[in-house]
């Protein structure tokens, strides 16, 4: 009975917090030789607004990313497949060594991020608030029959970020959840349990015509069954995503080769059924799909063209529609159509292939055919993003009462938010801690459980000090605010 209480407790406080654990989408690999620091672009949200900026990154953000926040949409710990950081940019004690391998040694022994698309995912623990899995594919180069790189093992490392003064730890690390077949590189994803609490996670098998299901609830990760509904997949087609819709009814994926392939999906049970398969390229494509948050239009790009179709219609292929055509637009290379993700703010972003600074948006992605509005590169990020970057979310928000929220209608980009801008000191403290800025008028501090437990107002200076003796002893995150009171940078430290 106590085990039962406690459940239903985490189960409440998950269907609370989960509502901002996609927040903050980091992107972007610059290095700097002088500092030796990696900086990146942050696209983050807020109650408000869409917000971008640039920051200090614990390590080069390529293909293979994900990130979560918290229930303020306060960056809690992010991977490039090679390694864990936490708010601070700082790797997680035993964060380092994801995915060993011959595919490790050639990308993050080297400097890189790990490679591969829609491969990682990030879930909170049902059981633990301050937990996280991290499912992840581990890549292997072979040279026989030919040169190929193939995903032999799906596995998870498991980080409890209430360890180390609030800095994380990983308890375990690349624990092997599926090494009986290959799986497809790429189209990883997972859809909550129709309880609230638990996830479904779905990976296409290489070479056959089914589907690994898993399930995370409080005793774990553990395989459900195969199911043996889906195409014939042969693995050369990667490079794209699968996506359920958010009221979690369909699982859909994309790709020039299988084409559009349409599931019904049971929340209660994981199980895949009713295949509907749709011709939609007839030439080799890289290609992304997203779905609209009334769950009805599914969007098809396809890199020069953007695709709607009506899941609700009766015959679907027949609904399908262009409603974006690459403008020609460089900067060096081509800004065209990839990856897409559904936002935090119901509007669709699509990144490019290529190594640039742009996003394009659908803003109505609600509405039939061109009322989408699809705006190409409506968002400029501050620093260049890797190839083929997109960060890989589920629907956090499934089953509430909104998977999105339509009133974050603002935009507000600002400059270069890097170490120079803000620093904290001394860190860890006892007493007196000091904020530098170039620009201080609001500050809030708050604790791990998202209480705020000081406030400076009508600041005005490019210093300050703060008196924390008060506090109990922790880790706190501190948010500088402009003067518009929005929030444009938070820093953490730690109270001895």
């Amino acid at each position: 009975m106590i085990r039962l209480l406690v459940l239903l407790m985490v189960v409440n406080s998950s269907s609370i917090s989960a509502q901002k654990e996609d927040y903050n989408w980091l992107f972007g690999y610059d290095y700097n030789v002088e500092t030796e620091e990696f900086h990146g672009s942050v696209l983050g949200f807020d109650e408000n607004k869409m917000l971008y900026y640039t920051t200090r990154l614990g390590g080069p953000m390529g293909s293979y990313i994900s990130s979560i926040s918290d229930v303020n949409g306060d960056l809690v710990l992010y991977t490039n497949g090679c390694s864990i950081f936490n708010a601070s940019h700082q790797k997680v004690v035993n964060g380092e060594g994801l995915n060993l391998g011959n595919v490790y040694e050639t990308h993050c022994s080297n400097g890189y991020s790990y490679t591969g698309v829609g491969d990682v995912l990030i879930l909170r623990d049902p059981l633990e608030e301050h937990a996280y899995y991290v499912i992840h594919k581990t890549h292997q180069l072979i040279s026989e029959p030919f040169v190929d790189v193939i995903t032999p093992q799906i596995h998870y490392t498991y980080v409890d970020m209430s360890l180390n003064n609030g800095q994380g730890e990983v308890i375990e690390k690349n624990v092997v959840l599926f090494e009986d077949q290959k799986s497809v590189g790429g189209y990883l994803n997972a859809c909550k349990h129709s309880n609230g609490s638990d996830w479904w996670i779905v990976q296409p098998l290489d070479s056959s015509y089914s589907y690994a299901v898993f399930l995370l609830n409080e005793d774990g990760i553990n395989l459900s069954g195969i199911n043996d509904e889906g195409p014939y997949f042969d693995g050369q087609a990667e490079l794209s995503q699968s996506v359920f819709s958010p009221d979690g009814t369909k699982f859909l994926l994309f790709n020039y080769r299988e084409g559009l392939v349409v599931h019904d999906f049971d929340r209660t049970t994981g199980l895949i059924s009713n295949m509907l398969q749709i011709p939609i390229l007839e030439d080799v494509r890289v290609t992304g799909i997203a779905i609209s948050p009334n769950s009805r239009f599914a969007y098809l790009s396809a890199v020069v063209e953007v695709f709607q179709v009506d899941l609700l219609a009766e015959n679907i292929a027949e609904s399908k529609v262009k409603v974006g055509e690459w403008d020609g637009f460089e900067d060096p290379s081509p800004a065209t159509f990839h990856l897409a993700m559904l936002g935090p703010d119901c509007r669709i972003y699509i990144s490019t292939p290529s190594a640039n600074k742009y996003l394009h948006i659908i803003h109505n992605p609600n509405e039939m055919g061109l009322n989408c509005n699809l705006i190409q590169r409506d968002v400029e990020l501050p620093r260049n993003k890797s190839l083929y970057s997109m960060p890989n979310y589920p629907h956090y928000r499934m089953g509430d009462e909104s998977v999105c929220n339509p009133f974050i209608t603002g935009v507000q980009k600002f400059a270069n938010i890097d170490d120079n801008y803000l620093k904290i000191f001394p860190n860890p403290t006892s007493g007196i801690v000091t904020v530098r800025s170039t620009r201080i008028d609001k500050i809030k501090i708050i604790n791990l459980l998202g209480n705020v437990v000081l406030t400076e107002t009508n600041v005005g200076t490019e210093q300050v000090q703060l008196d924390i003796s008060h506090l109990n002893s922790g880790l706190y995150f501190l948010h500088v605010l402009n003067q518009n009171s929005e929030r444009y940078e938070v820093r953490s430290f730690i109270k001895q």
